[in-house]
């Protein structure tokens, strides 16, 4: 039975493809091997590079807390409501924000407020 030429080159690219497997890998020369190794070298130090800095936010960020930990004793130390403090910070933000926003906020509260049956 006579092949077709679409089949003719299926084998002829199944044989190619066949060869190629079986053949050696190229051999890596000393300048392929320096470009791998400086490529990794490279690609690590970035990625220590990102995990350092990580660490280093992360301990300013510990530091932070406990800075504001500290504050916080201090002020109930005082004799303040630590809680209220941290609304009041909560509401200066929003300012920074928008009036209109804080606003809309203290009577939106004060109308749930009223809804419930609670006194300001």
């Amino acid at each position: 039975m006579a092949k077709t030429p679409t089949q003719e080159l299926s084998l002829q690219a199944k044989a190619y493809a066949d060869k190629q497997r079986a053949a050696k890998p190229m051999k890596e020369d000393a300048a392929d091997k320096e470009t791998r190794e400086n490529t990794f070298r490279v690609t690590a130090d970035e990625l220590i590079g990102f995990i350092e800095r990580q660490e280093r936010l992360i301990a300013e960020m510990t530091d932070l807390r406990d800075d504001r930990k500290e504050v916080q004793k201090e002020a109930k130390g005082r004799g303040y409501n630590v809680g209220v403090i941290n609304q009041i910070i909560k509401l200066r933000a929003m300012d920074k924000a928008g009036h209109a926003k804080r606003r809309s906020n203290a009577e939106d509260l004060e109308l749930y407020m009223s809804a419930t049956g609670m006194d300001l």
